[in-house]
């Protein structure tokens, strides 16, 4: 059983919704194109900087933090105007921890007007990608040497799933499924619904056989709370299972039923722990068996890095 959920969504798909995602961010910032000069407007500069003008500008990291969104920064930009030139000095990922003076990870240079109509929403980017990268990066520098991996949710900016989820692989986690449509996940309003987990769980076998194109029976989880429900599911086939609000004395009694229940040990289950992990208690949650941790801490709680562009002349 593999270690990490291996959901992807299409490349198809990602570059649509990013292609979405910026022409919304466009159409918020600009409202239109300017009919004179058929690009998008900007009241400000276009009153008190010449179109011809030509600048440089550097991209500052003022705090410790990992930088993410660099791409993002380029495609901002070369939408604005295929003639900025821009240098990335950093690799995405990257955790920079001496800032005792700003540090560069970018360089733009070009017209002036557009790079100054591309500012704020590249940084935004940068800014919230970042934020969600090191945020990621305190937990997976706990769990990764355990070989426990540090999953996304779907609590997530809406609009924005694609970008952060980009950010949380930025800081060396683990996307977990990105949407609705790309796994079953069995959790407690569906098994409150279904009438509990046996119910739940042979209905979606039936589904499952009656779609068979969907390939999905390797990526169905169940969410449980409490022994009684984790024997249930194991009795009915599951091998992947989510150990919901548990503590972790609870999550070892878990790890130790799912271990009796195999003849192999535990390491054809998939173990996922979720639900009120925090940095604080995440080192108790670092039990042998758990494969996974899933946090919605990683994208809600982010606080975004603190970033700015300056004009270099």
């Amino acid at each position: 059983m593999s270690s990490v959920i291996s959901t992807k969504i299409t490349a198809h798909l990602q570059e649509e919704l990013i292609e979405k995602l910026l022409d919304l961010a466009f159409l918020e910032d600009f409202g239109g194109i300017n009919e004179d000069s058929e690009q998008p407007f900007d009241l400000t500069t276009s009153a008190t900087v010449s179109p011809d003008l030509q600048t440089s500008a550097d991209i500052l990291l003022k705090e410790p933090a990992v930088v993410a969104g660099l791409p993002f920064l380029a495609r901002v930009m070369e939408r604005l105007s295929k003639a900025i030139e821009i240098e990335l000095l950093v690799a995405d990922g990257t955790y920079i921890e001496d800032v005792k003076t700003p540090v560069v990870v970018a360089k733009l240079k070009g017209p002036a007007q557009a790079i100054l109509k591309g500012e704020r929403l590249a940084l935004n980017i940068m800014q919230r990608l970042s934020g969600i990268a090191t945020q990621t990066r305190r937990y997976t520098s706990l769990a990764s040497p355990k070989g426990i991996a540090i999953l996304d949710t779907r609590k997530t900016s809406p609009g924005l799933r694609v970008l952060e989820r980009y950010g949380v692989r930025a800081g060396g986690g683990t996307n977990h499924r990105f949407g609705l449509f790309d796994a079953i996940l069995i959790k407690d309003n569906h098994l409150k619904i279904a009438g509990g987990v046996k119910p739940a769980l042979l209905a979606a076998e039936k589904f499952l056989k009656a779609h068979p194109h969907l390939q999905m029976s390797q990526i169905l989880s169940v969410e449980v709370s409490n022994l009684d429900e984790l024997q249930e599911a194991l009795d009915l086939g599951a091998k992947r299972v989510l150990l919901d609000n548990m503590t972790p004395d609870q999550v070892c009694q878990c790890i130790q039923k799912i271990s009796i229940n195999s003849s192999n040990g535990s390491s054809e289950y998939f173990v996922e722990v979720s639900g009120g992990i925090t940095l604080e208690n995440l080192s108790g949650y670092l039990i042998s068996g758990v494969n996974a941790i899933s946090t919605g801490a990683l994208t809600h709680s982010a606080r975004n890095v603190d970033l700015s562009l300056e004009f270099t002349d």
